[in-house]
């Protein structure tokens, strides 16, 4: 669960979003954490080949599908995801990641 503002996302709700989108081959949202807002919908995406989307056209795909605030305040297009083991995202790697760009002093 992401608390932005009050307002508490599912990440799945939004991955769901994205999902639908036919570029979209792996899509993981999450939260980092926010001084104003408690927490910022972070987006990681990985598309298909022969696709070329931009954060900006993705941002306008879900602007009819979902609410205004659930909309990711950063979405970053990467050319894999980092797995576990298991198969499965790291969304914590990929969190870290999303830390260490934004606030490259801390």
């Amino acid at each position: 669960m992401i608390i932005r503002g009050g307002n508490n996302i599912v990440p799945a709700e939004v991955e769901e979003v994205f999902f639908s989108h036919p570029a979209i081959k792996y899509v993981s949202v999450f939260g980092i954490p926010d001084i104003v807002l408690g927490e910022q919908i972070c987006a990681c995406v990985t598309l298909k080949e022969n696709f070329q989307e931009t954060e900006e056209t993705l941002r306008n795909y879900a602007r009819d599908k979902i609410a205004k605030y659930k909309i990711p305040d950063h979405i970053l297009i990467l050319e894999q995801m980092p797995k576990l083991a298991n198969g499965k995202i790291n969304k914590r790697s990929l969190a870290e990641y999303f830390k260490n760009s934004l606030n490259p002093l801390k």
